[in-house]
């Protein structure tokens, strides 16, 4: 009994469900790296030595969803509870520019974190964005972080609209 409970406990929880969160159609010629004009605060170098800075291809309009934690939890946990497909959970990098240009009021504040998953060659990571007194900070960490992230602290995360 208690095992089929702890099953049923959800990770996640759905922001704005009464919004619709619309990213325009765009070419996916930019990358976050070259994206200083937006994340003004800081602007993790390591998209650039690491070389996650490779423009992607064009995306039609999506539509996004935000979703917060409720239950501590990895990556894999976090976003698998939302799908088995990680690529149906990717957002290109121009994509993720396009939000924190065009939605900020929807990042987590307060010094938290908002999380987008991407894939690089084939390789997924996730770009993080805190808004402090100075604008928007972005870096980037591995999809296979183990650490599990505190719910206490409200994360979030940006995900392209999911089916059910």
């Amino acid at each position: 009994m208690k095992k089929s409970k702890m099953k049923e406990q959800r990770i996640l929880k759905r922001l704005y469900t009464d919004e619709l969160i619309i990213l325009p159609a765009l070419d996916g010629s930019k990358t976050i790296a070259n994206s200083g004009d937006i994340f003004k605060s800081y602007l993790d170098p390591d998209f650039k030595i690491r070389k996650i800075n490779k423009k992607d291809q064009s995306t039609k309009e999506t539509q996004v969803q935000v979703h917060e934690m409720v239950q501590d939890a990895n990556f894999k946990k976090m976003f698998g509870s939302l799908n088995d497909d990680l690529n149906k959970l990717c957002l290109t990098q121009n994509q993720i520019v396009k939000f924190c240009e065009k939605y900020p009021h929807y990042l987590r504040k307060g010094g938290e974190e908002t999380f987008f998953l991407f894939k690089e060659t084939l390789e997924y990571f996730v770009a993080y964005v805190l808004i402090d007194p100075y604008g928007l900070n972005i870096y980037w960490i591995n999809f296979d972080y183990r650490g599990p992230w505190d719910a206490k602290r409200s994360h979030r995360l940006v995900v392209p609209q999911i089916e059910i």
